[in-house]
């Protein structure tokens, strides 16, 4: 079954291509079962009625929901051998083992509400950062025999939610604490560059994947692009700038806590960097290896108002434009969103500085965009003319004249010259391909 990126362009007004899986890997999906534990089902209903918990009851819901997750992967495993064979051609390495599922206590307390009670302490010493509490727990043998096996990683995880790093610290290099998949989720919503140093000395690596509900969550990247001393901290320890979980269904058939591949030429990273202007970290991900053929760059770069940012991000963006199309970005690539390309976004928000641009480096204005409020099949002189406020009515004689302003050919030396139809010189982009035609019939003359 050939896969179909996230990009790809979808039959108009529906979903990437159908269907999402080859009907090998679908019967045998459907063929094997996935019969509940009747006597984890009876024990869980059984905990549920209890009320407050002990640690050990806690633990043994914990151990439940994993028997789940792993029976729910064993279900998957023939589309997820598919997932992966997506990527055999490209001889990459595998991806290194996703961390451990943390505590479901993580999901539903916080370390101030956490339960057990007995544990709230020692929860709370970790998260504020309290380093003598946390280590008379840990030394008091009692205390320490209270925690169990869960109550350590879940007081890292606790600790790392706080962003206490001497803390995190201790219970990693001193206790020898396992890193779960919550201490670096933390990490990411803290952007913390201590953290992540801390995990990445003691075993921690970039592209492992955090345990969440259907594998959305992915790895570390992609949530740090805020940030770039961390970015450039776990590009430079291998972070992967191409992946990202499946954008469409494919991931939907796993449960919680779960880590069903991931797309290994998804783009993402790149195309967020540039949807936020951070084209900082979008050029440090390309010097890492992004390759923005997997990606969108140049027209996520239309997301947000450039003529609002400082005129340093102003200039950065042409900057980017080239260094994209240097690394093999395609001017002309389509979402698959609403078909639109860079060129047509940029006319579409009146950004008639980046559409000039665009259209100077080869952007193709006569491309066909569908969807959002334009209608199927307009190209970037209809929607020009909608932004600008004039009529428009594409007769065969407005044919000829922008075919004969957009066709390379038309400019060359001794081409026959089309006159402009009356009103079209109005049309803002005609009045760029204009200038844009004047001057290549310039520089063919000096050349």
């Amino acid at each position: 079954m050939p896969y179909f990126s996230r990009h790809v362009v979808p039959i108009q007004g529906g979903a990437p291509p159908r269907p999402l899986w080859g009907p090998q890997a679908r019967k045998e999906y459907e063929e094997t079962p996935l019969e509940p534990n009747e006597e984890d089902e009876d024990l869980l209903e059984d905990l549920k009625r209890r009320g407050p918990l002990t640690q050990e009851e806690m633990e043994l819901v914990d151990d439940i929901y994993a028997r789940q997750n792993d029976r729910r992967d064993a279900k998957c495993a023939p589309v997820a051998r598919e997932m992966e064979s997506y990527f055999e051609h490209l001889n990459l390495p595998p991806l290194p083992p996703p961390l451990p599922r943390s505590s479901l206590e993580l999901s539903v307390h916080r370390a101030d509400n956490s339960e057990p009670k007995e544990l709230r302490p020692f929860y709370m010493a970790c998260h504020e950062g309290r380093l003598d509490e946390v280590k008379e727990w840990v030394q008091d043998q009692k205390k320490r025999d209270s925690l169990r096996k869960k109550g350590l990683p879940t007081g890292l995880d606790f600790a790392a939610k706080g962003n206490q790093v001497h803390v995190a610290r201790y219970l990693v290099e001193e206790v020898g604490v396992t890193i779960h998949g919550e201490a670096v989720r933390a990490a990411c919503t803290n952007l913390s560059l201590p953290l992540f140093e801390l995990f990445v000395r003691n075993g921690y690596h970039p592209n492992q994947q955090v345990p969440s509900d259907m594998g959305l969550f992915g790895t570390a990247l992609s949530h740090c692009l805020g940030s770039e001393a961390v970015t450039l901290f776990l590009l430079k320890n291998g972070a992967d700038p191409d992946i990202a979980p499946f954008a469409d269904a494919r991931p939907r058939l796993w449960g919680r806590r779960s880590t069903p591949p991931m797309d290994r030429f998804s783009g993402r990273p790149l195309d967020d960097a540039a949807a936020r202007h951070r084209f900082d970290i979008a050029h440090m991900l390309l010097e890492h290896g992004a390759n923005p053929k997997y990606s969108r760059p140049l027209l996520y770069m239309q997301n947000s108002p450039l003529a609002e940012e400082p005129s340093g991000v102003r200039d950065d963006w042409r900057q980017l434009t080239d260094a994209l199309l240097r690394h093999g970005a395609k001017i002309n690539a389509k979402s698959r969103r609403h078909g639109g390309s860079a060129i047509s976004e940029a006319v579409a928000l009146k950004r008639w500085d980046v559409a000039e641009y665009l259209l100077e480096r080869g952007a193709n204005p006569r491309a066909k965009s569908y969807g959002t409020d334009l209608e199927e099949g307009v190209d970037c002189f209809e929607i020009a003319a909608r932004r600008a406020g004039i009529p428009w009515d594409e007769t065969e004689e407005v044919r000829r004249y922008l075919d004969y302003l957009c066709k390379p050919g038309s400019s060359a030396a001794g081409a026959e010259a089309v006159a402009a139809p009356d009103g079209v010189d109005q049309n803002p982009l005609v009045q760029m391909m204009g200038r844009l035609k004047s001057k290549r019939e310039e520089d063919e003359k000096t050349a």
